[in-house]
């Protein structure tokens, strides 16, 4: 039974965010019976010292920090704002989850399989907003154009990752991967979110590092070829730069350039100066989360920045909304929660590199930072519940796999893991 919880949670993480109107009701849900099975069953609670070991704990206390930062942003700015604490306390569902996966050592094959489903439902939806109900950009059932671009850009590049680099699965199914990698990317395209496209660089270590294999080699350099491709496309393609916004970008740059602003980019850069001055005024605790909306109109009421084209509740950026509503002491923790890990994955990387399964599991777990650090680049995604939640739970669920397939190692039986996720 803990097994099949697990496979199914490996699975939904990828495999339910397009095929829900709620993205990531399901894996929430099922993260929050793991965690409650941990905290109320004795071989549960006996598992909990494992979230704490040397092997783990810059991944959970990264975790617990998070949630612990912003619980004392809530207690020293008044009035107290519990429910600014909600997405945040999803950090203590993903020690759950963590420990959960540890227990019950899902196979990788479930998040394979969640991962082609999260591509052609990405693709599905990006097909239907444009070409039936006629809209410049695909949004599907996130209520933001912008959060599905950057998960189809997500789902996209995961799929070419495990294409690539999973060589002990059958070579038919890495080109599916890869096929279907490419549709969640071009959902991304249709979408229009630039940031989307930009996660793209999660793929550069594979274009650039020597195959290990034959089907790793010919991936590699067709990887090669369609960037190149692309960009040759979109360099002579006006109406493709319409689609992807390209060309709105270098509008709103002449804007900006000639003195004027309300264009997205022009905005953006009010805000961040809006929250730089938010920063001045209280540099080591911030504004307070609940706060940042009302300083950031005063601030256009007394002429401090410029009117914004709509009204705003967060800086459009993680490094300087963070900075604004929590001061250095936020920015800090927001650095350590995307660095720790990366770097946790980046050692175990290095540490297995001779194993292919190990680096195809630490990698994603790479690009799954990465890509969040990029989107957060032009928004406060941690402010968001889909981000939120799939950040933390995705971290949780790679670093334990990772753990499991240490173990594996460390023990001398590969075979037997082989003999289970062998397609």
């Amino acid at each position: 039974m803990e097994q099949w919880t697990g496979n199914f949670f490996v699975l939904c993480l990828m495999g339910s965010l397009f095929v829900q109107p709620k993205p990531t009701l399901i894996m929430m849900v099922v993260g929050a019976l793991m965690l409650l099975w941990i905290l109320a069953t004795g071989s549960g609670r006996s598992a909990i010292s494992l979230a704490f070991t040397k092997q783990s704990y810059l991944i959970t206390t990264a975790l617990l920090l998070w949630f612990l930062v912003h619980l004392l942003m809530v207690l020293v700015h008044p009035p107290l704002a519990w429910r600014q604490l909600g997405n945040y306390a999803r950090a203590v569902v993903a020690i759950g989850v963590f420990v959960f996966i540890l227990k019950s050592k899902p196979q990788e094959n479930y998040f394979f399989i969640g991962v082609a489903i999260a591509c052609v439902g990405a693709f599905a939806h990006a097909l239907y907003d444009r070409y039936v109900d006629k809209h410049l950009r695909a949004i599907g059932w996130f209520n933001n154009d912008i959060h599905f671009g950057d998960y189809s850009s997500l789902a996209g590049v995961f799929a070419i990752l495990i294409g690539v680099l999973a060589s002990h699965v059958k070579t038919s199914w890495r080109i599916g991967l890869v096929c279907l990698g490419a549709l969640g990317v071009a959902a991304a395209a249709i979408s229009g979110t630039r940031s989307a496209l930009l996660a793209l660089v999660c793929l550069l270590p594979i274009a650039l590092s020597q195959h290990r294999d034959l089907t790793q080699k010919y991936f590699r350099w067709a990887l090669i070829a369609a960037i190149f491709g692309s960009s040759l496309l979109v360099a002579t393609s006006a109406s493709l730069r319409q689609q992807m916004r390209i060309t709105e970008a270098i509008w709103d740059v002449k804007m900006i350039l000639s003195g004027k602003a309300q264009t997205s980019i022009a905005d953006r850069l009010e805000m961040w100066k809006a929250s730089i001055n938010m920063a001045k005024r209280a540099p080591i605790l911030g504004i307070g989360m609940a706060n940042y909306e009302a300083d950031l109109q005063h601030q256009i009421d007394t002429q401090q920045i410029r009117p914004l084209l709509t009204k705003q509740n967060q800086a459009h950026s993680q490094i300087f909304h963070s900075l604004a509503t929590g001061g250095a002491v936020l920015l800090i923790a927001y650095l350590a929660f995307i660095f720790v890990p990366f770097f946790w994955f980046w050692q175990i990387y290095r540490r297995y590199s001779s194993d292919s399964q190990m680096r195809l599991l630490a990698h994603l777990g790479i690009a799954h930072i990465g890509a969040h650090f990029i989107f957060g680049l032009t928004a406060a995604i941690f402010d968001i519940q889909v981000f939120a939640s799939f950040y933390v739970l995705g971290l949780a669920c790679f670093a334990a796999m990772c753990r499991n397939r240490a173990t594996l190692i460390e023990h001398g039986l590969e075979h037997e893991h082989l003999a289970n996720i062998k397609y």
